[in-house]
């Protein structure tokens, strides 16, 4: 049996595969974008929201010159976040507190004394809330 016209789906115009395909990148991109922004606005917030709460003395950093400990340095800074920094390669007291921690990534940083290794600053903010 032949089909009719009825039963047949006439074939799309190239134009109008080619308009929905752009107009499916243009919502993914949007969507990427708005997450992205999203992100940005949420780690602003985080790092306003530690610089209000941290007091002299309650953020240590072990560090050294690796990347994390600069990358650390420079959320610290942004912010203007108040924070004692204590480089295991020059000072022996801070190099003995670090092997006492047994941890072994980079940087060591204590909030309040209680040690994180590496630099969350979700969790720096946690631990600031909770007292």
């Amino acid at each position: 049996m032949a089909p009719t016209a009825a039963t047949t789906k006439p074939a799309r115009a190239p134009s109008e595969s080619r308009r929905s395909l752009l107009w499916f990148i243009a919502v993914i991109l949007l969507i990427s974008a708005g997450t992205q922004w999203w992100g940005w606005r949420q780690e602003q917030q985080v790092g306003r929201d530690i610089a209000s709460l941290a007091r002299d003395g309650d953020i240590v950093m072990l560090s050294t010159d690796c990347n994390y400990c600069e990358q650390a340095r420079s959320y610290l800074k942004t912010f203007a976040i108040r924070y004692t920094e204590c480089s295991i390669d020059k000072d022996s007291a801070c190099a003995a507190q670090h092997a006492a921690l047994k941890l072994k990534g980079m940087p060591v940083v204590l909030v309040r004394g209680e040690p994180f290794e590496g630099f969350m600053p979700m969790k720096v903010l946690e631990r600031l809330r909770r007292g």
